[in-house]
């Protein structure tokens, strides 16, 4: 299973990054027998920089990088992974 951020061209955005389209694109060719779960962007606020810091799981200056975390603990906060809640939201 992959869990990545969804892509939306949202209208009056111009000169935006489609890099990230590439890269589900990519991910769906290289992985056609996994699931991938694709969550929107608005999700994001669940898990800020600050719960990121108190799980020991932040790296300043690596923002993409963090937004990939975000949610994949998104995710396992929604499935009521109990570990997650434990250290994330008790």
């Amino acid at each position: 299973m992959i869990v990545c951020e969804s892509f939306t061209l949202r209208e009056g955005v111009y000169g935006a990054d489609l890099s990230p389209v590439y890269i589900i694109g990519a991910l769906e060719a290289l992985y056609p027998q996994t699931e991938i779960i694709y969550q929107e962007p608005k999700l994001k606020p669940l898990c800020d920089n600050d719960r990121l810091k108190t799980m020991g799981l932040y790296t300043a200056g690596q923002g993409h990088a963090m937004d990939a975390v975000r949610h994949a603990i998104i995710y396992l906060r929604n499935k009521k992974h109990l570990p997650t809640l434990k250290l994330g939201w008790a």
